[in-house]
């Protein structure tokens, strides 16, 4: 009446699936109108046995759901403030470069046109 099917088999005629066995990637399978009867009798020992999870795990469990979910809002924050420095760091340091090199060359071309160098006689330099 019980027959085992391997993974790739097909179904004996008039025999339906009652469960299936995932350790040996099988099927247990019985005559149509008892497999149901087979399989509701299963689930039900099975629903026995491990009973669904009380009122105190699911709170811990909601616990720690949020728990992660609060760290991994703050590990965003933390994330994209650190992008926000980073960010406003480069352009504060390219501004800096950029405004001292600026600078250098206005004072160079300010020192060749304004104010020529100064030839005085009896200079050390020049002499």
């Amino acid at each position: 009446m019980k027959i085992f099917v391997r993974e790739g088999e097909r179904l004996p005629k008039y025999y339906g699936l009652a469960y299936r066995l995932f350790n040996q990637h099988a099927a247990v399978c019985y005559p149509i109108p008892l497999n149901y009867v087979v399989r509701v009798y299963r689930d039900l020992a099975f629903w026995l046995r491990f009973p669904n999870p009380g009122l105190h795990d699911r709170a811990m469990s909601d616990a720690y759901d949020h728990g992660f979910e609060e760290g991994r809002k703050t590990q965003m924050r933390i994330d994209s403030a650190r992008f926000d420095n980073e960010y406003a760091r480069g352009l504060r340091d390219g501004f800096h470069a950029g405004a001292k090199d600026g600078m250098r060359i206005a004072e160079e071309a300010i020192m060749r046109t304004v104010a020529p160098p100064i030839i005085i006689p009896g200079d050390l330099e020049h002499s």
